[in-house]
């Protein structure tokens, strides 16, 4: 029997997603068929090279400073436009999680609002 997480054809947004814990989770989630955009503060595009084909999910990574809200806004907004919808967030980082965590799901929540409206 083969188990069906439900997570294929869902977006995942991950911080800190190139290196330890991130990228371990941003590599689960592809193996399970989501598509995810991750940042970090350097990214080559070719963290996960290796997860491709039928089944995956597909990756896009972007280098964002999220100790700026601008630029965390941007990174949002294009990977939400990229696949249409955001279903998870996670906030991999301390400076993350500490203080651009809450104004990161009132974006969230703008951003799924207007989604909605259309």
């Amino acid at each position: 029997m083969v188990l069906d997480t439900g997570l294929k054809g869902s977006h995942m947004i991950i911080t800190g997603g190139t290196r330890g814990i991130g990228q371990s989770i941003v590599a689960t989630f592809l193996r399970e068929g989501a598509n995810v955009s991750y940042c970090a503060r350097t990214v080559t595009g070719q963290e996960f090279a290796e997860i491709k084909g039928a089944g995956f999910g597909d990756a896009v990574g972007t280098a964002v400073d999220v100790s700026s809200k601008e630029a965390v806004v941007e990174w949002v907004k294009k990977s939400g436009e990229k696949f249409g919808r955001i279903d998870s967030v996670i906030a991999n980082g301390p400076y993350f999680l500490f203080y651009l965590a809450a104004k990161f799901c009132e974006l969230l929540m703008k951003y799924c609002a207007h989604i909605e409206s259309l």
